[in-house]
């Protein structure tokens, strides 16, 4: 059984309800003012190094997009406005490493508290998953669609908190996974071929248990992409 999310933008959210709530648990359940402090600290730089990371992560899909369209594009005569390097208005005090450690740590003091009940561990988004009785032999279902050009991945969770997607854009699937869903949709911008290309894509998935990938992979679906 486990509790901790595996999705980084879920995890910063999980560990913000903790970090907010600490300070009327401290009392109750022994938390010390550097305990507290620490929570809220790890909770606000989790948070601000996630969306950091996202801003990057599109601007380098944006880039590599406005590189593709600079070099193929056959008007001539345009010139597109180069993207910007995304800045995080946001700033957060930087913590030491091993942030999940720490948030365990506190989860379990809570836990071996007398006074922890199901309904706080619901609130604070800790409550541990239990494997399923037939997870080894559990395979996801899993479809996809064009949404405005681009391939749209969605899976049913079944008790599941996550999957690992794999992809295949004509190199093979590779040994490790392409991203970590922990949504039931996901809609993958990756640069689309130059114009005039079509690419055939194919994806597959397994489903994630404590952190680790658990039963059948799922059958293979595929979808043609073009330019938009």
């Amino acid at each position: 059984m486990y509790f901790v999310k595996n999705n980084n933008l879920a995890f910063a959210q999980q560990i913000m309800l903790l970090g907010i709530a600490m300070p009327e648990l401290a009392t109750v359940f022994g938390f010390t003012v550097k305990q507290v402090a620490a929570a809220m600290a790890d909770a606000n730089f989790m948070l601000w190094m996630t969306n950091s990371a996202n801003l990057s992560e599109k601007h380098m899909h944006e880039y590599v997009d406005y590189v593709d369209a600079v070099r193929h594009d056959a008007t001539g005569s345009v010139i597109l406005p180069v993207p910007q390097s995304p800045v995080n208005p946001d700033s957060s005090v930087v913590v030491p490493v091993g942030i999940q450690a720490r948030y365990v740590q506190n989860i379990n003091q809570i836990k071996g508290n007398p006074n922890c009940s199901n309904d706080l561990l619901k609130k604070l988004d800790a409550v541990s998953i239990v494997a399923h009785k037939d997870s080894l032999q559990d395979k996801p279902s899993i479809s996809v669609a064009l949404d405005g050009g681009f391939p749209q991945i969605s899976f049913h969770k079944y008790g599941y908190t996550a999957a690992n997607l794999y992809k295949n854009s004509g190199t093979g699937y590779g040994d490790k996974p392409f991203k970590t869903m922990t949504m039931v949709k996901f809609k993958d911008e990756s640069p689309l071929p130059a114009t005039g290309i079509t690419q055939l894509i194919k994806y597959k998935m397994m489903y994630l248990l404590k952190d680790k990938e658990t039963g059948l992979m799922s059958d293979e679906v595929s979808i043609i992409v073009g330019s938009k």
